[in-house]
């Protein structure tokens, strides 16, 4: 991936309109890796006043997700077919860290792992995903 790529795929995230919705914010982005971040807020609590395990999804989701992109673009393309999240301790802190890596990024799968923390470094989650990768149309 050239310098130019990476530069029009970071562009691409950080206009995301999802993503904006979601609070994500685009910490760090090289070939193959992918750091986001997220400041949980009252409305991200679940019933009982942790944060919602679904947002720590959409977190995980985005941070593989973007990690495959930018080791297959702007070539091909991908889609999420398969996301396994595991939760390990509840966040110290409100402000919670995703880091996604792209483990394996063949001719039409590909596998990337990534793991949540807060920023007093504790584990929160990990994560797995699976992807099926595609030619990319012109747009």
């Amino acid at each position: 991936m050239s310098d130019q790529d990476l530069a029009e795929l970071e562009e691409r995230v950080r206009a995301s309109e999802f993503q904006r919705w979601a609070g994500l914010e685009l910490a760090g982005l090289t070939e193959g890796s992918a750091t986001f971040s997220f400041t949980a807020l009252p409305h991200h609590r679940n019933l009982v006043g942790g944060l919602h395990g679904g947002l720590l999804a959409i977190l995980a989701d985005t941070a593989t997700g973007v990690a495959m992109h930018s080791a297959i673009w702007p070539e091909r393309t991908h889609v999420t077919v398969q996301l396994d999240l595991h939760f390990v301790a509840k966040p110290e802190s409100d402000r919670i860290v995703a880091t996604g890596k792209a483990v394996r990024a063949g001719r039409s799968i590909g596998y990337a792992e990534a793991e949540i923390t807060d920023d007093a470094g504790t584990l929160v989650a990990t994560a797995s995903a699976t992807f099926a990768i595609s030619e990319r149309t012109p747009e």
